[in-house]
Order: structure tokens, then sequence, then C-alpha cells
């Protein structure tokens, strides 16, 4: 083959193999053209979803913003009016009226008087929470707005409770002073399910006077000014060196005088004997304050709060006296409080101590018995319960039940240097407001929330409270659960006696449908108690004790005293934790 048709036949196989692969790229083109619009319609269909959700997301966001805030509103808003700024609690001075103490339930009215003019501030109703959807508290206080009942809103809502009832819708009634005048019209046509924080005749037990000139052996000797003048004179006569204060219903103004000094004409006061060998620590005097509740008269049941008390010093120490100095001797509103006292310093602040848990640990280190000595103040306690029941009933008497009311009272008592106890006032609605001492909002809102506790508020807040009938299947208690001595039932002499016979009437087919109801309601204190103790009726370490107990005082109580104390023994015999 000669040299140019070799050439040629290249061009041709060079032009063959090009022209076979443009043929391919076209083919491979016209392939691969419709797989590509395919890929470009999917990636517009992605892009178009990612849009679109991105859109709702943002819908969703705007929608749940707008019911956050709802939530916001319906929680927060009656609480706007209780944090505003306002005056300091300082400001506010409490006075109780004594003007008539021919009725000392309306004498222990705490009333509190200001410059400003006087407002009850029951919270606006918000629009948002027409709708009731569970319990609602009123309160009823003047000045609400600086704050002192903080904490009593806290607890509430803490419980599910609308915070923002008033005269026609409310199922718990807090009222800081005495309610039984001014919503009387309201009180009187409560609900059996409807609760009220006081106890008609309740100044019997808080108004000062009263309690100081009730004869006990642990309140300090008093007498009535200007009726038992005569009485005084003569005792100073026999006891010339007892030092004395002149004192009011308000507790205001209190000061050591010689008896020369005294105005013994001077109406609506008292004189009462000074405590001159106070017990005092790391230089300072102080009072101890112990929260009880009473839960019911006729019977009576009445608790106190076990795990915690309030302890204030004296800002200055007692030594060198002088009696022109009451900072010395007095405990006042501006008062010291434990943590920042040397000798408890250690033990709240490091050790993580409560504040009864730290006096407790002083106690042992003075060989003295804890248990002793908070026995010795429940005691004391139980007696101004039992003392001043009868004037309850009669107060309690003009309304269809006292079973809506309880009443929170704090004790406060003084020590002498032998460990000896004296009880000087009984404090009606008592300071709740940790403003001063931030470090007693624990203290204030554990008591609130125990006392709601074995009232039955906080404990059957979630089971639909109020509304909650004692039937005799009842989820919480039955007709079984209340049933006691029952060897004693089954014997011939229970069958036959027809229910007369005393051992006899606690058994489930003798008892009232009263008893029955009264039975249960106790039960249900028992076991929603917390850390409240009961301390009526009578309590003992074990049944044995509680029974010698029971029968020793049982003979001077009323028919419905002797039934509850016998059917709490009864139910100690069965399980100990009901002997205390």
């Amino acid at each position: 083959m000669s040299h140019d048709q070799s050439e040629f036949r290249a061009r041709m196989d060079y032009f063959c193999v090009f022209s076979r692969c443009s043929f391919l790229s076209c083919r491979i083109r016209q392939i691969k053209r419709p797989k590509m619009r395919v890929l470009n319609r999917l990636s517009s269909l992605v892009l178009i979803i990612l849009v679109a959700s991105v859109l709702l997301i943002l819908m969703n966001v705007v929608v749940l913003h707008k019911i956050w805030q709802e939530q916001v509103n319906l929680r927060e808003g009656p609480m706007k009016m209780l944090l505003a700024p306002a005056p300091p609690i300082d400001d506010i001075n409490l006075n109780i009226d004594s003007k008539n103490d021919v009725n000392p339930n309306i004498n222990g009215d705490a009333k509190i008087d200001s410059p400003q003019r006087q407002i009850v501030a029951n919270l606006p109703l918000n629009p948002i929470t027409n709708v009731k959807s569970g319990p609602t508290l009123w309160i009823h206080a003047k000045q609400l707005e600086s704050g002192y009942l903080k904490h009593v809103f806290n607890v509430f809502e803490s419980l599910g409770f609308a915070t923002n009832g008033g005269e026609n819708n409310w199922d718990v009634l807090w009222s800081h002073e005495y309610p039984f005048e001014e919503l009387d019209h309201v009180i009187r046509r409560m609900k059996p399910g409807q609760k009220v924080n006081h106890f008609p005749g309740s100044g019997y037990i808080t108004n000062k006077v009263s309690l100081a000139t009730s004869e006990f052996k642990f309140v300090p000797k008093a007498f009535k000014l200007p009726e038992g003048k005569t009485k005084f004179q003569n005792y100073i006569k026999r006891f010339p060196n007892k030092l004395w204060v002149q004192k009011s219903n308000n507790h205001r103004g209190i000061r050591i005088l010689a008896p020369n000094e005294l105005d013994l004409s001077k109406e609506g006061t008292f004189v009462q004997e000074y405590i001159s060998d106070p017990l005092l620590i790391d230089g300072h005097k102080f009072d101890i304050g112990v929260y009880a509740v009473l839960t019911s008269i006729n019977p009576i049941r009445a608790y106190v709060v076990e795990t915690e008390a309030l302890f204030r010093f004296c800002p200055v120490k007692y030594y060198p006296f002088d009696a022109s100095n009451v900072d010395k001797y007095v405990v006042g509103d501006i008062y010291t409080a434990l943590w920042k006292i040397p000798t408890f310093y250690k033990l709240y602040k490091q050790r993580g101590f409560t504040f009864k848990e730290s006096f407790n640990y002083y106690l042992k280190s003075q060989g003295q018995s804890p248990k002793e000595f908070w026995d010795k103040l429940k005691m004391a306690i139980a007696s101004v319960y039992i003392e001043k029941e009868k004037f309850l009933i009669q107060a309690n008497s003009h309304f269809k039940s006292s079973r809506n009311f309880f009443e929170l009272v704090r004790f406060d008592f003084v020590l002498d240097k032998d460990f000896n106890i004296y009880l000087m006032e009984a404090n009606m609605s008592p300071n709740l407001s940790s403003r001063t001492h931030e470090e007693n909002a624990r203290l204030y809102e554990h008591v609130i929330f125990n006392i709601l506790s074995v009232v039955g508020i906080a404990s059957r807040a979630a089971l639909n409270f109020p509304n909650i009938v004692l039937d005799d299947d009842n989820m919480e208690v039955s007709d079984a659960d209340i049933n006691v001595f029952s060897d004693r039932c089954m014997a011939p002499e229970c069958k036959s006696s027809n229910c007369t016979l005393w051992k006899c009437r606690l058994c489930n087919y003798c008892m009232t449908p009263r008893e029955k109801l009264i039975a249960k309601m106790a039960y249900l204190e028992h076991i929603n108690r917390g850390n409240t103790r009961r301390i009526l009726p009578p309590v003992a370490d074990t049944a044995e004790e509680l029974a010698i107990l029971t029968q020793t005082q049982i003979s001077q109580e009323s028919e419905e005293n002797k039934f509850m104390s016998l059917w709490f023994l009864g139910q100690c015999q069965r399980d100990a934790t009901w002997c205390h």
C-alpha cells in the first residue's frame, strides 16, 4: 500500500471514530437530558416543601407565644399588684381594739392603722380566668399590695388555686383581719365545703387581756385595770420586789415600771409580772414562737407544727441592764434572727440545721431534754384551748356549722434561767412576711403548707376540692376505716346493750351519722397531718400511757370530747402512730 493510501485510510479511520463518538455523545445527551429534567423538578419540589415547613413553624411559634402569654397573664395577673412597689411593711402599725372587753372575740381583732386611706384590697377578677378550672382563694386584707401575704399566695398557687377570688367566687377565704363583722353576710351563706381561716370567738384565745388574766400557772401573774386595781395593790404588798410591765392589746409601749409609776386607772390595760431572770443566749433575751392550728371544736382537735419554730432575739444584750432601753428586754418588730447569734450561726449556716434543730442542739449542751421541753410547750397550748373551748362553742352557735373554720395561731413563750416556760401571748394572724428577714421565707411557707395539709386543703386540692362528700364508700375514708375496738364490739354485752354503754358507743353499728362524720374528719386530719402533730385530744408515747391519760381526763370532758378521745385511743391501740 502506497504512502498516500495509508494516510488516506488513517484519516478515514479517525473520521469514523470521531463520527461514532459524536454520535454516541449525542445519544448520551439525548438519554441524560430527560433525567436532568426530573432532577430539576425534584429539587424544586423539595425547595417548596422546605419553604412551606418554615412558614408553618413560624406560624406555630406565633400561636404558642400567644398561648404562653395568656397563661402568664392567668397565673401572674393577681401577683402584679402584690409585688408592686409599696411602702415598707414597717410603716404598718398593728393595733388591737380593746374598747369592749365584754366580748373578747371582738377585742382580739387585728386592725391595721396607716396614715394613708385604708382600702380592703380584693384582687380584681382577670377576664381570662372566668372559666373555673380549680379551687379559688379569696384573700381579704388591707394594704395587700405591700406584699406581706406573699407567702400565702405562693403556697396556694403551688397547690393549683386561682388567687383572684371575691365575695361571690371562693372556696377558701383567708382573712388577715377578724372577718365575722365586715364579712358576716358572706360567711353566713357558706357552702359545706368552703373554708375560712378563723373561728368565731377566736379572740377569747388571742386577746391579750383575756389570756394574761386566765390564771394559768405558765402565764405570769396579771391584773386587769382598772377593775383589778385593789387586788393588785394588795398583791404588791406581799411581793414588793417584783417588777411589772403595763400592757394593752396592741402590745405597744411596753416598759418596766415601778408600782408607783403604773397608771392603775387606765382603761383597756393590764399590769403583768416581769420575768426578771430570763434565759440568755450569748447575752441576748429571746422568745420562741410555736405555730398551732385549731381544726375543730365540740369535739376539740388541735395540732402544732412539729418540725419548726420561730426564734426572735432582742437586738441589744441584756446586761448591763437598763430598764429605759426596751431593746434589751422586749422583742419587737426589729429583732435579731437566730442565725445571727454566734451559738447558732455554724449550726444553721454551715450544718444546715433548721431553727428548731439548732435550738435542740443547744438544749442538749445545757443538759436539757428537747422532748421534755417541747412537751411542756405543747401542754401549755393545749390547756389554753381546753379552757377557752366553751366560749368558742358559744360564739359558733350562731352559725350552721363550725366545720368550715380553722385557725392558725402563734404562741409566744419566754424562758427563765431554769428553763421554765412562760406564755406571753397568742397571735391571731401571725406575721408571715419575710421582708426584714428573708431566710424566714422557708419557715413561713413550711408552716402555711402544713397547716393547709392537716385541714384538708392542700392534700385534697387535686381531688376536686371542695366538692368531696364523705359517704360510706369514699376512697379517702370509709366506714371501715373508722372502726375501732373490734374485739369489744363483738362481745355479747355490746350487742345487747343497745349502744348505751360507753365501751360500746364507738362500735361502728352504734355510731350516729354525726359521730361517723366527726371520726372521718379526724381520720383525714391524721393521714394528712404532714409535719404537724396532734395536741388535742390527749397524746402519749404508747397505747398504755394514752389509756391511763384518757381515763384520767375523760370524766372532765364533754360527751363529744369523750367520744373523740376514746376513738383516738382505739386507733392508737391498732396503730402506734395514732397515739401522738
